[in-house]
């Protein structure tokens, strides 16, 4: 008697045909639309690379958890995404305070985290060390940069000297962008008014002659 057995696969073999990637977004809470738009783009992108033979000849499944908009719920799902459901990799979030308190357990467990929209300096540096978290990435600009395009444009573009801020104090985005461009502005105006008086006083000298 022979037995034959076939399109049977055990759930090792499933994983061993399989990329594990982790996705943790604001899919409830006051952030959800930009979480389910994050989420929505990052199932297209796999299902197109699926469609294509995957990635490395294997298939991408996904693992999505929502951290409600909240910090807390962030470390909580990034926690879940790497203990509990293995995920090699992880990537998502648009707050930077979600982003930063994720990054926290993914740089723990030594987890590479990948943050879509968060734009915080302290998202990949590490506040105690001053050094770049070796684990953690980012794919949107920082704050500062935002900060010292918006300077250069009211100074440089519109050629004004003063400029009024006005920001949403709910939220820490808003806060923290408005804090780098009053920094930016700041500095970069003392700059364009010493160089004046450098130049007036050069111009000066030369008419003494």
């Amino acid at each position: 008697m022979s037995v034959l057995v076939s399109g049977c696969s055990t759930g090792s073999d499933k994983k061993a045909d399989t990329i594990k990637i982790g996705v943790v977004a604001e899919l409830t809470g006051n952030n959800a639309t930009y979480g389910t738009s994050i989420t929505n783009g990052i199932k297209l992108a796999v299902q197109q690379l699926n469609d294509t033979g995957g990635l490395l000849g294997k298939k991408i499944e996904l693992v999505v958890a929502d951290n409600k908009s909240e910090p807390a719920e962030a470390a909580n799902a990034m926690s879940k995404l790497v203990n509990q459901d293995k995920a090699p990799v992880v990537m998502g979030l648009f707050a930077s305070s979600s982003a930063i308190a994720a990054s926290n357990v993914s740089e723990a467990a030594k987890v590479p985290f990948l943050a879509v929209g968060a734009t915080n300096p302290k998202v990949t540096l590490d506040e105690k060390t001053g050094k770049v978290k070796p684990n953690t990435f980012r794919v949107c600009f920082i704050d500062p940069f935002q900060g010292t395009v918006g300077a250069n444009f009211i100074l440089n573009e519109l050629k004004l000297q003063k400029a009024a801020v006005y920001i949403d104090n709910s939220s820490d985005y808003a806060k923290g962008l408005a804090e780098f461009f009053k920094k930016a502005y700041y500095r970069k105006r003392r700059y364009k008014l010493s160089l004046k008086n450098h130049i007036c006083k050069k111009i000066r000298t030369l008419k003494l002659f």
